[in-house]
């Protein structure tokens, strides 16, 4: 993905071998300016720790969303991660025909739950197709830090 890729757009490249969730809880910080996330369900773990751990004031994301989408289509229950980060119940018809129907109006949701100290500057959204693709979602997003309260230049 590098070299056909990210190689003309990032300031710098690392890659994880083995669990990706250990190897980003195991650095300090991340100086890259762009990520790329293609698990095989959810993005929004690694997410959480990018967003807590990225030293950059911008930064770009690429995922891969196995799990959003899909939950709501096929009406199971919602994981404790959003119900924890968005304050969810465990279960909506609601909810879950909003997400389905409305994916990037509550994308743009779990992002700030997930990355409070990020604001998304831009937002692309691709859906799977065929039958069962449809659930799965490809989105990026510029994002940028919110200042720290108390450190904004004061008008």
């Amino acid at each position: 993905m590098f070299e056909r890729a990210w190689k003309s757009k990032a300031e710098s490249y690392s890659s994880s071998d083995g669990d990706a969730l250990e190897w980003l809880k195991s650095n300090k910080e991340f100086t890259e300016n762009v990520f790329d996330i293609d698990p095989y369900a959810s993005p929004y773990e690694a997410l959480e720790i990018i967003g807590q751990k990225a030293t950059t004031e911008r930064i770009g994301i690429v995922c891969t969303d196995g799990t959003l989408r899909r939950v709501s289509m096929m009406r199971t229950r919602i994981p404790k991660f959003f119900r924890d980060r968005c304050g969810w119940p465990e279960r909506s018809l609601t909810l879950m025909a909003g997400i389905y129907h409305q994916y990037p109006r509550y994308l743009r949701h779990v992002l700030a739950c997930v990355l409070p100290r990020w604001e998304v500057e831009r937002l692309a959204v691709q859906y799977g197709k065929g039958t069962w693709k449809q659930a799965t979602v490809y989105f990026a997003a510029i994002l940028t830090k919110r200042p720290t309260p108390g450190t904004e230049a004061e008008s």
